[in-house]
C-alpha cells in the first residue's frame, strides 16, 4: 500500500505544479490582454477626440459659409434692384426719345439704342 500512496502523492504534486503553472500562464495572458485593451481604448479616445475636433471645425466652416452666402445674397438682391431701377430709367428714356423722334434722325437713332439697351437689361 505504501507504494501506491507514494505514487498518489507524486501525481498530486505534479497536478499542483501544473495548476500553478497554468495559473501563472493565465495571469500573464490576462495582463497582456489588459494592456492591449488599454492601448485600444487609448487609440479610440484619440480617434474620438480627432473626430470631435473635425466636427467643430466643420461647424465653424459651415457658419462662415452661411454668413458669406447671406452676404452674397444681399449683394445679388441689391444688384437686381439696381438692374430694375436701370430698366425703369431706360424705359422712361425710350418713351421720351420716341416722343422726340419725329423731330430728327439723331433722336431716332438714340431711341433705337435705348430700346436695345432696355432689351439687354430685360435679358439679364
Amino acid at each position: 500500500m505504501e507504494v501506491c500512496l507514494v505514487c498518489l502523492e507524486t501525481t498530486n504534486s505534479e497536478i499542483q505544479f501544473d495548476v500553478a503553472t497554468e495559473n501563472r500562464a493565465l495571469r500573464a495572458q490576462n495582463v497582456l490582454l489588459h494592456r492591449r485593451l488599454l492601448h485600444a481604448l487609448d487609440a479610440l479616445d484619440r480617434v474620438n477626440a480627432d473626430k470631435v475636433q473635425e466636427a467643430e471645425e466643420a461647424a465653424q466652416r459651415e457658419t462662415l459659409l452661411v454668413r458669406q452666402l447671406e452676404s452674397m445674397a444681399g449683394v445679388v438682391r441689391d444688384a437686381r434692384r439696381e438692374v430694375e431701377d436701370m430698366r425703369d430709367a431706360v424705359g422712361r428714356l425710350v418713351e421720351k426719345a420716341h416722343g422726340f423722334s419725329t423731330g430728327g434722325m439723331f433722336l431716332s437713332g438714340l431711341a433705337g439704342a435705348l430700346e436695345a439697351l432696355c432689351c439687354m437689361l430685360v435679358l439679364h
